[in-house]
């Protein structure tokens, strides 16, 4: 099969976006085109997939670039990626762009996890993959939806397993914590929490809030929120956040007013290349890694069978592993 590759882009994605993990990236500017030379003398079919990512952090734009990647080594692919930039309506756009140019399937990364029946109302009979957020499951369809990602849940549940690990000498089994939720009313937010609280309190820990809020995922709303809680002088044992980039923004907090980070573990989930050099030098005490490229290579996979065969599972599990500094070499290489 000759190779006949068209990569839209927009400008946003570079390789900065990959590196540095500040933040929330994204963008909305007009895409530009990134074209291999065509060569379709053999007649092959050229299949054409569309891929809608909520936005742009450290950890989604691996993904995508796992998606491309994929496609890249496969060859006969059309593949157009846009950014929402955490905006509804700019993925909805997104879709009525894919439709309407009768793309052979859809990779959706859900700026909200309840407009998913939306989404699908929208596309017909167009396959479609959501990834890393997972609408409703009665919305999953063999060989029509499918999710790529991990059981969230259990991302939660490492960090408590972790924290009721650390704590197991703690004489008086109370755990007076700090919690950054992500994006409210996201599948992934309400289960991160609740696996890590539920665990904690499993293991026979009681367990007291001093803080909990959502810092939508993004590092420098959580240092502004950890700067304010510091401010307060109120006293707690952990930081349990939804993200990395909200682990890292109240890491930065706690070390500009001296805090014992060995003392008080900061917990994240992604693992993304900053959390992995904080985590070795012992500052974050423990992240939850989901491998983002081999999850955007499973998204890919998913679409390639479902445009040639006809045919799609529903669930495609990329697990979850826990890291910290005995391990993270074994486990991020």
């Amino acid at each position: 099969m000759k190779k006949h590759i068209a990569i839209l882009l927009s400008l946003t994605l570079s390789l900065t976006a990959l590196l540095s993990g500040c933040g929330q990236a994204g963008g909305n500017s007009a895409s530009t085109a990134d074209s291999a030379d065509a060569d379709s003398s053999d007649g092959g079919q050229t299949y054409k997939i569309g891929v809608t990512m909520s936005s742009r952090d450290q950890f989604l734009s691996t993904l995508e670039k796992g998606i491309l990647d994929a496609a890249a080594a496969a060859g006969d692919f059309e593949i157009e990626t846009f950014d929402a930039n955490n905006d509804v309506q700019k993925q909805y756009e997104h879709i009525n762009t894919f439709t309407s140019k009768q793309f052979d399937a859809i990779v959706v990364n859900l700026v909200d996890t309840n407009t998913g029946a939306e989404v699908l109302k929208m596309v017909g009979d167009i396959p479609v993959i959501f990834v890393d957020r997972r609408p409703a499951e009665e919305l999953l369809v063999e060989n029509k939806t499918c999710y790529v990602g991990a059981e969230e849940y259990k991302a939660g549940q490492f960090q408590g397993e972790f924290l009721s690990e650390f704590f197991k000498d703690k004489s008086d089994k109370t755990i007076r914590y700090v919690m950054f939720k992500g994006t409210l009313g996201l599948e992934n937010t309400e289960n991160r929490t609740r696996g890590a609280l539920e665990t904690l309190e499993k293991s026979g820990f009681t367990l007291e809030q001093v803080f909990e809020d959502t810092a939508n995922f993004d590092r420098s709303m959580a240092l502004d929120k950890m700067n304010t809680l510091l401010g307060t002088g109120k006293e707690f044992d952990c930081v349990i956040a939804n993200n990395d980039e909200m682990a890292l923004g109240a890491l930065e907090a706690m070390k500009l007013v001296g805090k014992d980070l060995k003392a008080i573990p900061v917990v994240g989930i992604d693992c993304t290349d900053v959390a992995a050099a904080a985590i070795k030098a012992g500052e974050m005490a423990c992240s939850i890694y989901q491998n983002p490229a081999e999850v955007g290579a499973a998204c890919f996979a998913q679409a390639l069978d479902v445009v040639t065969t006809g045919k799609m599972s529903v669930f495609k599990d990329v697990p979850f592993q826990p890291v910290t500094i005995d391990t993270i070499d074994t486990v991020r290489g």
